[in-house]
């Protein structure tokens, strides 16, 4: 899936809050989904969000809480951006 994202039309504002609710700028998220090996050549994103949940499972284990809850949102950016088509 080729984006139309452009990282650098973003506001500092916006990159700054794409840090703090994914742990790395939106680009670099969009990037490691679409360079998945798994969903690069099945198409199949709920996998990969299915791993940032269990990521979170862990990171909650080891007191990771903050972390945690950035792979979560990750999870629905997935979710929301790759899986879910026109409202589904």
């Amino acid at each position: 899936m080729t984006t139309l994202f452009r990282e650098k039309d973003k506001t500092a504002e916006d990159r700054a809050w794409d840090l703090q609710c994914y742990g790395m700028s939106e680009g670099t998220l969009r990037n490691v989904i679409e360079n998945d090996i798994t969903a690069k050549f099945t198409g199949e994103y709920t996998m990969l969000a299915a791993s940032f949940m269990s990521n979170a499972q862990e990171e909650i284990e080891m007191g990771l809480d903050e972390r945690a809850r950035q792979s979560i949102n990750c999870a629905k950016f997935i979710l929301f951006n790759y899986v879910m088509k026109d409202g589904e």
